[in-house]
């Protein structure tokens, strides 16, 4: 290759190099605009920023979309931060009214139904912080109701360990759960009616979600 051919190759690369420069400065004028149009559309259309929620529910029980729920369950809700000194309301549809009780951690609140729920209902209940609404979620009560202070007493005096048999409450499924460890099954499912008949409900399995396990000897 000449010294000429070299000129003329030396040349074209720079034009090239020049060529290739005003495309990249073009696309950073392009770009620039767009930004700029696209913040003053959001602004003409005055959609204001996301601004984060205040808090988060990390868990609800019931349990969302639990059925079968009696019309005396007890309602708590787990925070992710402390709720205390915090403006917290709880609304249902259709409308129930609740007795509200803040754990001293702030971080749980249990709401216990001043009236039995509707039997065979859906309830959607609403979790708001001052005027925000966090959280809501449903669950669909049953057929089985009744007297709301018995149920709840019943409900402090959980678990109980009788002869053969141990009564728990599981607050996320609102159940009853009857452990029966020894044979005649029949005899120790009596005795375990019995005891919470003797705490003022007439007809437990009408009443409330009572669940029998055959546990140990009494499974075999």
């Amino acid at each position: 290759m000449n010294a000429n051919e070299l000129k003329e190759l030396l040349k074209d690369k720079k034009i090239w190099a020049f060529g290739l420069l005003i495309i990249i400065l073009v696309i950073g004028i392009l770009l620039t605009d767009f930004g700029d149009i696209t913040r003053k559309t959001y602004r003409s259309l005055d959609i204001p920023n996301p601004e984060p929620l205040p808090n988060r529910v990390l868990r609800v029980e019931p349990l969302p979309d639990a059925t079968g729920v009696s019309a005396n369950p007890t309602v708590s809700i787990t925070f992710e931060n402390s709720v205390t000194g915090k403006n917290v309301s709880v609304s249902a549809k259709p409308s129930a009214l609740f007795s509200q009780n803040l754990s001293t951690s702030g971080y749980t609140l249990t709401l216990i139904p001043k009236a039995p729920l509707k039997l065979g209902t859906k309830y959607a209940l609403a979790v708001s912080i001052g005027k925000t609404k966090i959280y809501e979620w449903e669950f669909t009560t049953g057929q089985k109701s009744g007297n709301a202070a018995i149920i709840e007493a019943l409900k402090k005096k959980l678990p109980y360990q009788g002869a053969h048999f141990r009564i728990s409450y599981a607050q996320a499924t609102d159940k009853y759960f009857v452990n029966i460890d020894a044979k005649p099954v029949e005899t120790y499912k009596k005795a375990a009616v019995d005891w919470v008949k003797s705490q003022g409900l007439t007809d437990p399995e009408k009443q409330i979600n009572m669940v029998y396990f055959l546990i140990g000897k009494a499974s075999d």
